[in-house]
């Protein structure tokens, strides 16, 4: 799985580098942020699905809530931990709202303002979740999400297809945008659209 040596991305570098985060919820069961933090001389603590939630310290946790498979040597043996991987590991997640998954990415969306990053907030799991805590906080949440385009979302088209006017384009792509505006509004989400992944980066560091 790990048959490369890690190269941190602009995006990852930027994620880091957010001074004033201290809890991160990642989905991916790699180490790449923590390659990340430890790279920058920042103290953290990955937690999986069981551990105990730290109430002190200054180091940033980074909650894995589908688990954990480092590729760095860590004291302790991630090895055995559970993981959500397969179709029926998604559908037992979301028919359990009390595991700890669940309970713990609950208690962000309550607690702290968060800002979601390479996240189509599409999973349903999530989206309950979001539906929940809209009820119970009080701080909004944010997504940097990219902004539609007519070629991206339809995909290829086929060579006897005949291509739209640029005008029509134009008019999905807003009328897109706002429907997914309006969605994620309902859900407590201010979108902060971008054209390119690219231009990433760049946004985090003016956050920071």
């Amino acid at each position: 799985m790990y048959s490369e040596d890690v190269n941190l991305s602009p995006l990852v570098e930027a994620i880091v580098s957010l001074a004033n985060i201290r809890r991160v919820c990642c989905s991916n069961y790699d180490d790449v942020l923590e390659e990340g933090y430890t790279r920058l001389g920042t103290g953290y603590r990955p937690l999986v699905p069981g551990d105990d939630i730290p109430l002190d310290g200054d180091e940033v946790l980074i909650v894995h809530p589908h688990g954990f498979l480092p590729r760095a040597a860590y004291s302790r043996d991630y090895r055995m931990e559970p993981i959500v991987l397969s179709e029926d590991d998604y559908h037992d997640l979301y028919a359990s709202p009390y595991r700890w998954a669940n309970v713990i990415q609950l208690n962000l969306f309550v607690s702290f303002a968060v800002l979601f990053v390479g996240c189509s907030l599409k999973d349903p799991n999530l989206r309950r979740l979001l539906d929940t805590s809209k009820k119970l906080r009080i701080s909004n949440h944010f997504a940097l999400m990219r902004e539609p385009t007519y070629q991206s979302d339809k995909g290829k088209t086929s060579s006897h297809q005949r291509k739209q006017p640029r005008w029509w384009e134009e008019m999905w792509s807003s009328f897109y945008k706002k429907v997914a505006t309006e969605n994620l509004v309902d859900r407590g989400i201010t979108p902060i659209w971008y054209k390119q992944h690219s231009d990433v980066p760049r946004i985090l560091r003016e956050i920071a």
